[in-house]
């Protein structure tokens, strides 16, 4: 009677360490599928970010997803570290660190002029133009596309002032500096490409 109470003891052990290992098994699988689950989900929603920008456009690449690695063939050309070139319409993709950054590029369709309506002679001006698709959405145009500025009748061209003198931040390769003179209306032009638009200034007396 004794070996078989103890037999049905070492049994009933038994049972309870299989129960035991096979409930830690399925725990651990449990564990495994929330933490594929979780990287499927995570990669589902990498950041990403989009720029529309100009056919001609050239600028800066963003670094708000850390380092990024550029695509070696497409519509953007990568001439330097941190720089981009917009040659042709497509889209390109740069993989990120911390997400996508992703360049649409587009055929600009209308260029306009912010227009400054009325200024005191003397003053020295700023403008900037935006470029538009065909479908009126609008283009960046980077921080380095330079574009054909002239000016006449009140108003005369004066160089790129530079960073420094007076301003807050350095003026992109795309904006237009000019100097109110006597009174009468100032003509302004900008181009890019065969694109281009035309505004007026009026310059009153000081």
């Amino acid at each position: 009677m004794r070996a078989t109470g103890a037999l049905n003891q070492h049994c009933v052990k038994h049972r309870e360490v299989k129960q035991h290992v096979l409930k830690q098994r399925a725990l651990k699988r449990r564990v495994a599928i929330i933490a594929l689950t979780t990287l499927a989900m995570l990669s589902a929603c990498r950041n990403s970010a989009t720029w529309n920008v100009a056919v001609g456009a050239r600028g800066s690449v963003s670094t708000m997803y850390g380092p990024c690695t550029p695509p070696t063939s497409g519509p953007v050309r990568f001439p330097s570290a941190g720089r981009y070139e917009a040659v042709s319409p497509g889209t390109a993709r740069l993989r990120c660190r911390d997400g996508d950054v992703v360049l649409e590029v587009r055929e600009p369709a209308r260029i306009a002029i912010n227009p400054v309506p009325e200024v005191t002679g003397g003053r020295q001006l700023f403008y900037g133009a935006k470029v538009y698709d065909a479908a009126g959405g609008e283009l960046d145009l980077g921080d380095d596309t330079v574009l054909r500025w002239s000016f006449g009748g009140a108003l005369s061209a004066r160089p790129n002032p530079g960073c420094g003198h007076m301003m807050a931040m350095c003026p992109s390769a795309n904006t237009g500096f000019a100097t109110a003179g006597e009174p009468g209306v100032g003509t302004i032009v900008v181009s890019l490409g065969t694109l281009s638009a035309r505004s007026t200034t009026r310059v009153t007396p000081r």
